[in-house]
């Protein structure tokens, strides 16, 4: 119990002054933001020369959930990843 009490403080994670591992994280994440922004309109763009079709408008509609499931998912880790950073400095 007393191991996951120091973990939880941050006691025995390594301290940086480095911003390296923050600037890096930070690209990292802005470039996965914009290649599922950049999916995105493509995705939008299936979607409207659909033009009726089902099968065509059912494979951008899960083009389409699925970039924002992954969206959703790049967020969090990106604030998983602000929180430990901000414990290691």
């Amino acid at each position: 119990m007393n191991v996951l009490a120091q973990l939880i403080s941050g006691d025995n994670l390594p301290k940086t002054s480095d911003q390296s591992l923050k600037t890096g994280l930070t690209i990292t994440f802005s470039v996965i933001g914009a290649v599922g922004f950049l999916f995105l309109v493509i995705a939008g763009v299936r979607y409207v020369f659909a033009r009726g079709d089902t099968n065509k408008l059912a494979e951008a509609k899960n083009m389409i959930q699925h970039i924002i499931i992954g969206l959703i998912i790049a967020a969090l880790a990106a604030s998983i990843v602000a929180v430990v950073v901000s414990r290691v400095q």
